[in-house]
């Protein structure tokens, strides 16, 4: 056999065999941090000059506010007004969700059902927490409208 030979057999030997055992499949990562909230983000005009309305929630008067976004570039939380109102910002709208994760934290929401703050338990990861603790829940004075 000549060099040339043992070289073509060894390969054709080496494929059917890597052909054989299973193959790595690599997952696509998540992206991490996951996107930013609208509703947390802060509105920044940006470099330009134009003087086009926009929206961001401000969470400390609990309401949707205008802001003349520049027209490149910045943070737009919200493009129209009906869009941010739509997006239940205001943590005394928002339902619990636990999350994919199996971590159990107590966390807190505003029960519209019963009026008042109640508890549920969070997974650790993604989901909703509309309070941390049962002071913030309370401190909102949330009602049932």
């Amino acid at each position: 056999m000549t060099l040339l030979s043992a070289i073509v057999l060894a390969t054709v030997l080496l494929t059917s065999i890597a052909s054989a055992l299973p193959q790595v499949v690599r997952e696509k990562k998540p992206s991490w941090p996951p996107v930013k909230d609208p509703c947390t983000l802060s509105p920044d005009p940006g470099p330009c000059e134009a003087l086009i309305p926009k929206y961001f929630y401000d969470s400390e008067r609990q309401t949707c506010e205008q802001f003349m976004w520049g027209g490149c570039d910045g943070v737009v939380p919200f493009h129209s007004l009906e869009e941010c109102e739509e997006s239940t910002c205001n943590p005394c709208d928002q339902s619990p969700d636990p999350g994919p994760c199996k971590a159990r934290f107590i966390r807190h929401f505003f029960n519209k059902e019963i009026g008042a703050c109640d508890t549920f338990v969070w997974g650790g990861c993604l989901g909703n927490v509309p309070f941390v603790t049962l002071a913030d829940c309370l401190d909102a004075k949330c009602s049932a409208h």
